[in-house]
């Protein structure tokens, strides 16, 4: 087998949702077995455990280049995780050895410290200094966690004060143990004497030789008195009018659309031929960086439908021109996946008093949602009718439908219905519910299991048209 070969064959494995290597191809499972891991055991390779854990906790697929170490061998790794009901599944590309001290590729430990200390720091909860000998220097445990007179503890050895439950029994505590840094780096801490638990992040303070001088261990907290933590409240509405009225939604959209900008230029090639596994990569990092963006505006649209007192603009609109224009936008991601979209006659009419892009919003968020969920192949109608003094417009789909305990809750704030890994936010219908009727209309549904489903927006005749 060439060389080439080698390096790009595909190495897989599964994790269970504890972080316990399942299966594994021989390679991975070698490379965990040297680490001191067992059969059926937590991964030992702490930077693979660490990408499972964290595409877990996003729900998304995360790709990234990891170095790991065998004995004194580095590998070299590009590493896939995809989260899954019960666990992660790993895919690895690229692996290829190299000597400890090989200066071509650069691990996390060789990249420049200010960069990856400033990627560990965001999103951490506290923070400890610890000198080459894991000797406590300072010790900041993050607020809401007891004053338990951290001074008392500098200068002390932190694993006098921390246990590591995954790592338990793993190694001689007069070797690996004590001395690489790396057997720590996306474990499990708990601190004794009140059950807290953190992940830990574990940055090296090089100082020119080849052991570091002291490091930063970032802390997140995941567990508090044997109870899971509850997810930070940031998608609250009621801290969202703090967090977006900062400017940070605009000041988010800018770098992020440069993220896809840029990932898409790679992923098409427009710069020159690239090896396709990497364009497959910049892909994922475009498709990733527009899911960010849609939550990002689905974040806005919350704080703002959700203001005290507010209430749409009253346009006149024509709802057979909406209807034709969102099918317009959605046609290519419709054809995709072979589906029509039947869309009222040009001649076909039905005036409504509205805000024109809060109505073709709600509309392209109820398309999307039927071409998301509707199969391949299948048919997607716009109907227009009038009842009373209210026009409608009808998006219905060929489906799986809706029980009657679904449809009493999928209007919900961050209803998802079950669904994981969708790219869906469980906002859009909330938000376009909220739209709705701040135009003195509303958004209805009708479905049944296996019947599809039917979402009627109505919005007040114009009866002046």
């Amino acid at each position: 087998m060439n060389n080439f070969t080698r390096q790009n064959a595909i190495v897989t494995a599964q994790l269970d949702s504890e972080g316990a290597l399942i299966d594994a191809d021989a390679r991975l499972l070698n490379a965990h077995l040297e680490n001191g891991g067992t059969h059926g055991g937590i991964l030992a390779l702490p930077a693979l455990l660490e990408l499972c854990q964290r595409a877990r906790r996003l729900d998304m697929q995360l790709s990234r280049a990891v170095t790991v170490y065998c004995g004194e061998t580095r590998q070299n790794i590009w590493a896939t995780a995809k989260p899954g009901a019960e666990g992660a599944t790993l895919e690895i590309t690229g692996w290829s050895d190299s000597d400890a001290g090989d200066e071509t590729s650069e691990s996390s430990a060789d990249a420049p410290e200010g960069r990856v200390d400033d990627t560990r720091r965001i999103g951490a909860d506290g923070r400890i200094r610890l000198d080459a000998q894991f000797k406590i220097l300072s010790m900041a445990l993050g607020p809401g966690i007891p004053d338990m007179a951290p001074n008392n503890y500098i200068l002390r050895t932190w694993t006098d004060i921390f246990d590591f439950p995954q790592l338990s029994g793993r190694f001689d505590e007069t070797a690996l143990w004590k001395q690489d840094w790396r057997i720590y780096d996306g474990q499990v801490m708990a601190l004794r004497e009140c059950g807290i638990k953190w992940l830990v992040s574990v940055v090296p303070e090089k100082s020119g030789a080849d052991q570091p001088e002291g490091y930063n261990v970032y802390l997140r907290v995941v567990e508090t008195e044997n109870t899971i933590a509850p997810k930070p409240e940031l998608l609250d509405s009621d801290h969202l009018e703090k967090l977006f009225s900062g400017q940070l939604g605009s000041t988010l959209r800018q770098p992020i659309g440069r993220i896809i900008a840029n990932a898409q230029t790679i992923g098409e090639m427009l710069q020159g031929p690239l090896r396709s596994d990497y364009a497959s990569y910049a892909k994922d990092i475009a498709q990733a960086g527009q899911h960010l963006l849609a939550l990002v505006e689905d974040l806005s649209d919350l704080e703002v439908v959700e203001r005290e007192g507010f209430r749409a603009a009253e346009d006149e609109i024509e709802l057979g021109d909406l209807a034709r224009r969102a099918a317009g936008l959605l046609a290519v991601k419709a054809s995709d996946h072979n589906i029509r979209i039947d869309i009222p006659c040009e001649d076909e009419t039905m005036p409504a008093l509205g805000e024109f892009r809060r109505v073709l919003q709600i509309l392209l968020n109820l398309l999307t949602n039927a071409i998301r969920y509707s199969p391949d192949g299948s048919m997607i109608w716009l109907r227009l009718e009038r009842a009373g003094d209210r026009a409608q417009i009808i998006v219905a789909d060929q489906g799986s439908g809706l029980s009657p305990e679904d449809q009493a809750r999928v209007f919900d704030k961050f209803e998802r219905l079950g669904r994981s890994g969708d790219g869906g936010s469980g906002l859009g219908l909330y938000i376009s519910r909220k739209l709705a009727r701040a135009m003195g209309g509303d958004l209805q549904i009708e479905s049944a299991p296996g019947l599809g489903a039917r979402f009627i927006l109505e919005l007040p005749y114009n009866f002046e048209d």
